[in-house]
Order: C-alpha cells, then structure tokens, then sequence
C-alpha cells in the first residue's frame, strides 16, 4: 500500500523518506523533508539514509525496554528519540487503517505492554477523561491529537523530574 517502488535494490526490503512521508499524509499529516529526514535519522544507525529491519527492531526494542527499566528504578523514561516508535505505535492501534483510534483498538496492545493495573491510566493519557463522545459512540483520535498528548505526557514526566 505504501510501498516505494523506486527503491534501489539494496534498499527494496527498508523504509525510506519516501515511505514514512506517505504514511504520515495518509494520516492527515503535512510533513516538512526536514521532519521525514530527521525521523529517519533518529534510528539510521549505518547512515545509509534508510531504516533497515535490524535498526527498526533496535528502534522499538530501545523504546520499549527504556520505559520498562526507567519505571522499574524510579527513572525517567522517554529519552530514546520516540518520532518512527510514535507512528509505529499509532499504526499498531489503528488496525482498520481509517487513520483514527478508538479506545477499544487500543486496549489489547495497552494491557499487554502496561497490565491491568496502568491500563485507565494509559487510555486517559491517550484519551483524555472521557471515553466517549456525548452522543455515546466510541471516542476517536487522529494521530495529530495523538502526538500531541504523547508529548504532552513526555513533556510533563520531564519538568517533573526537575
């Protein structure tokens, strides 16, 4: 679906620029070069200007396992450079590609990641107090509104550990 076909061949099987701009304007996104460059560059470990299998799964992992132990020794968590995680992450809840998430879509990855304990904690950073709309159908967001909380929070946890 999103696939750059103008690939050379020793970059057919990685994510270039190319395909992280079509993703984020599919999500309503108007991505500057510079924003695209600089999301690539935050995990293009061998500077190749493309995000391999390996140094995707190095980007996640980090991100991942950072905001585990940083929990789990009373540290700050958020410091690996989160921009391809936070659109992975938006993409993972967004399983019918219509480009916004309900709470319901993202309750499974939530609780596997969190547990029980941090699950309303994690919607309501996400979502915000309601769950809701006021006619009672399920709450959407975009992945602009996204981000924004997501930073939001990032930013909070940060000033708070001054």
């Amino acid at each position: 679906m999103f696939e750059d076909t103008t690939k050379a061949e020793p970059h057919k099987d990685k994510i270039s620029d190319k395909d992280v701009a079509r993703v984020l304007q599919f999500l309503g996104q108007r991505p500057k070069p510079t924003l695209v460059r600089l999301i690539i560059w935050e995990v293009d470990d061998d500077l190749d200007g493309f995000v391999s299998k390996e140094e995707f799964l190095t980007m996640y992992k980090r991100c991942i396992v950072s905001e585990k132990l940083a929990r789990a020794h009373g540290l700050e968590p958020h410091l690996e450079p989160r921009k391809l995680f936070n659109l992975v992450q938006f993409l993972m809840y967004d399983k019918t590609f219509k480009g916004r998430v309900t709470v319901e879509e993202t309750l499974q990855i939530l609780f596997v990641r969190y547990g029980r304990d941090k699950l309303d904690d994690e919607i309501k950073a996400i979502f915000g107090d309601e769950e809701k709309n006021k006619d009672g159908s399920d709450k959407e967001i975009t992945f602009g509104e996204y981000l924004t909380k997501i930073q939001d929070r990032s930013l909070a946890i940060h000033l708070a550990a001054i």
